[in-house]
């Protein structure tokens, strides 16, 4: 019952700690465990079995899944080598994906990082024109982060859906 559900917030404390005081807890293995940015989750795939020992469980995919999740640019790779309908991703460095890139794009770092600022990287730039998408890679390369592009859908009619725990077959 998602009522029920408590929200723990740990800002001051190391991720060490964190990871310890959760590793810790057995209550019976009661408890359900859902981390809500990426940078837990990748805490959670670090201190996965100290983790998923402590917790009736663990409201996140295997490793390999998680780390495809994570990862955009191989996210954005994997749906276009299943046909899944998502934003088409250009390769920078590709002169053909050059010439057949389609403004507005959208630019983003391949990885969150939310743990890593990065000064005048946004977490995501729509870009109307090739001259400002040269300009904001430049940018990137200089704050030593990789670049996703793709296709914008800013501005268009979408539908949207955001999953945050499902159930099939009776199971969670």
């Amino acid at each position: 019952a998602t009522r029920l559900a408590a929200r723990e917030a740990r800002l001051a404390w190391p991720r060490a700690a964190v990871l310890q005081e959760l590793a810790a807890r057995h209550r019976g293995r009661r408890d359900w465990l859902v981390a809500t940015t990426d940078e837990w989750l990748r805490a959670i795939r670090a201190a996965r079995d100290a983790i998923d020992g402590a917790f009736g469980r663990v409201l996140h995919p295997p490793d390999d899944v998680l780390e495809l999740c994570l990862d955009k640019l191989r996210f954005a790779d994997f749906c276009a080598a299943r046909g899944l309908p998502a934003p088409r991703r250009y390769d920078v460095a590709s002169r053909a994906d050059a010439a057949a890139m389609r403004f507005p794009v959208l630019l983003r770092p391949a990885e969150t990082l939310h743990s890593r600022p990065a000064p005048g990287i946004a977490k995501a730039l729509e870009v109307r024109t090739r001259a400002a998408l040269q300009g904001a890679l430049a940018a990137y390369a200089a704050a030593g982060v990789e670049p996703i592009v793709t296709q914008s859908l800013l501005g268009r009619p979408l539908e949207q859906y955001s999953v945050g725990i499902s159930r099939r077959d009776g199971r969670t």
